[in-house]
């Protein structure tokens, strides 16, 4: 009963990894996108209040609809083998947000005569290395605790010893 127990509140601990991952993401490409208008200035700080609300949430769920099979690779791959360090998840990250961009763009963004790409495309590899970072916080640093060994509870014997 004890495993089940371990892989349930490792499972949950994943869940919330990614939900902080994604949300982190979302707040990092609207803090991007906001001071890429021109609205990040001391004088605009009671517009920004306001559509940050609902802004970040709303990226947040874009975030984790598109990163949501490519994240899980990458998470069964650090939990069966162990992985633990930041580096990984940051690279892993920047690696789930590439994906994201084929997806989103296909695989040459600049077909259709956008030849200007580069800036959206490091921003959103930008938000995959915050969102990578985040990850490793929350859930990244105990990957693999679950296949540890837990002693099995001990009985006693026919003796009753």
């Amino acid at each position: 009963m004890s495993r089940v127990l371990v892989y349930l509140g490792r499972f949950a601990l994943i869940i919330a990894g990614y939900a902080v991952a994604s949300f982190t993401a979302g707040a990092f490409l609207t803090v991007l996108l906001h001071g890429s208008i021109g609205l990040a200035r001391d004088d605009s700080a009671g517009v920004l209040a306001g559509p940050v609300v609902y802004t970040i949430p709303v990226l947040a769920v874009f975030v984790a609809y598109f990163a949501f099979f490519p994240s899980i690779a990458v998470i069964i791959a650090a939990e069966v083998l162990g992985r633990r360090d930041w580096l990984y998840y940051t690279l892993a990250g920047a690696a789930v947000s590439l994906i994201m961009i084929v997806i989103l763009f296909g695989a040459d963004p600049g077909r259709n005569g956008s030849a200007v790409f580069a800036g959206p495309a490091a921003t959103i590899v930008g938000a995959g290395i915050v969102a990578g970072a985040a990850y490793w916080l929350v859930a990244g640093r105990l990957a693999g605790d679950w296949m540890e060994s837990i002693e099995p509870p001990t009985w006693p014997g026919p003796s009753g010893s």
